[in-house]
C-alpha cells in the first residue's frame, strides 16, 4: 500500500512528502498546483528498505519485513526488547531449567531430612519409667 504525506515547511513555499510503499522500488508522483501539474512533475522517487541498524543501532540484529517494520533475523529470538542469538537464547533458557532443577532439589532434600528424622522424635508417653527408679551404677557424675 502506496502512502504520500505532504508537508508544508514553515515560513516558505517549499513542501515536504514523506512516501512510504510495502516494497523498496521506484515511485512515479505526480504534483499538481490547483489542477495543472508542475513544470518537473511526475518525479521519480526510490523508495528503500528500512534502515533498522540507524533505528535501533548497530548489531541490532534486526531486518526489515515486507511491511518495512524492523523484526528479529531468522536466527535470532526477542527477549526484553532486544534480539539475541540463538546460541546465547538457549545458555540462558538452559541456565534457568539448571537454577530451577537446584531449587527444587534443595527443598526436596530438606523434606526427605525432615521427613527421616521424624522417626527419632519419642513422645513422653511412649517411656515407661520403673517406680522406684532401680539403680544399675554409681560413676563420677552421679547415680546412674
Amino acid at each position: 500500500e502506496k502512502t504520500i504525506l505532504p508537508r508544508r515547511v514553515p515560513n516558505t513555499y517549499a513542501y515536504d512528502f514523506t512516501i512510504s510503499d510495502n516494497e523498496a522500488r521506484v515511485q512515479v508522483v505526480d504534483v499538481f498546483v490547483n489542477g495543472q501539474p508542475i513544470s518537473q512533475s511526475p518525479i521519480r522517487v526510490m523508495v528503500v528498505d528500512a534502515d533498522c541498524d540507524a533505528k535501533y543501532g548497530d548489531d541490532s540484529n534486526r531486518v526489515p519485513d515486507t511491511e518495512g517494520n524492523c523484526v528479529c533475523a531468522g536466527n535470532t529470538y526477542e527477549m526484553l526488547g532486544s534480539c539475541i542469538e540463538s546460541a546465547a537464547f538457549f545458555v540462558i533458557i538452559f541456565s534457568a531449567v539448571i537454577v530451577a532443577i537446584g531449587i527444587i532439589l534443595f527443598f526436596y532434600l530438606g523434606y526427605k531430612k525432615k521427613q527421616s528424622d521424624s522417626m527419632w522424635h519419642i513422645n513422653v508417653e511412649e517411656l515407661h519409667f520403673n517406680e522406684p527408679p532401680e539403680v544399675i551404677g554409681a560413676g563420677g557424675f552421679g547415680v546412674v
